[in-house]
């Protein structure tokens, strides 16, 4: 038994000390060392994610702390743009680290700035030279908790999901009001806004696409399409 447990410390002296399992100086910038490799990146700061382990450089990686390291990657106010990651020791002495990044959904227009939100109503600061064909979200507020949006915009994207490519129409919608969602939908070259209640979202939106050539027969300036009661349909001039 004593030879055992000495043989073990041992073993772990070895694992710890030898210089085979020292892990190297962290690269700076967004550059990406044989010894730390990210896999899954696209948004994400790539300098962000090495930073915490910068602190690990010549320690063994047997002493790497995996379960540390992935919570400071996700934790609240971490790195922007991380849903999910995992870390792994590759020996000798490299990491891998692959992450998940969140998948925005809408722009969210806000008072000085415009974000991205992802369907889990977290906030996301676009990207420098990227383009996203989204829709923009009104009536977010940026100081509700991710919940409270999620919340907000989950009939939304219920309604985008449900009607295909007829949702590549919809510029914007407008959830302030809980109990009528307001989408605006480009027809052509107009941009017109329909009123969907709380409910039956899909079925209201298919009415208004088989009605809406009649409707601007009859009204063809009417910027509104009130469709909040099931198999009716009004315009609105205001």
């Amino acid at each position: 038994m004593v030879s055992s447990a000495l043989a073990g410390l041992e073993a772990r002296r070895f694992l710890v000390t030898d210089v085979r399992f020292l892990l190297p100086a962290v690269p700076a910038g967004e550059e990406q060392g044989a010894s730390f490799r990210i896999q899954g990146i696209r948004y994400a700061s790539r300098d962000q994610i090495l930073a915490r382990f910068r602190q690990d450089s010549g320690r063994s990686i047997f002493q790497l702390p995996l379960k540390e390291r992935r919570n400071q990657l996700l934790e609240p106010g971490g790195v922007a743009w991380l849903e999910d990651a995992s870390i792994s020791r590759l020996w000798p002495n490299s990491i891998m680290v692959r992450v998940r990044e969140r998948s925005a959904v809408a722009f969210v227009s806000l008072p000085r700035r415009q974000l991205l939100v992802d369907a889990h109503g977290v906030l996301l600061q676009p990207p420098p030279n990227v383009k996203f064909s989204l829709p923009v979200l009104r009536g977010i507020s940026e100081k509700g908790t991710n919940e409270e949006r999620a919340a907000s915009i989950a009939p939304a994207l219920r309604l985008l999901g449900a009607i295909g490519s007829a949702a590549n129409e919809v510029s914007e919608i407008n959830v302030a009001v809980p109990d009528n969602l307001r989408i605006t939908v480009l027809k052509g070259e107009r941009a017109v806004e329909l009123w969907l209640g709380d409910r039956n979202f899909v079925q209201r939106f298919q009415m208004f696409e088989r009605t809406y050539e009649k409707m601007r027969e009859h009204a063809p300036r009417a910027p509104i399409f009130d469709m909040r009661i099931d198999g009716r349909a009004w315009t609105r001039e205001e």
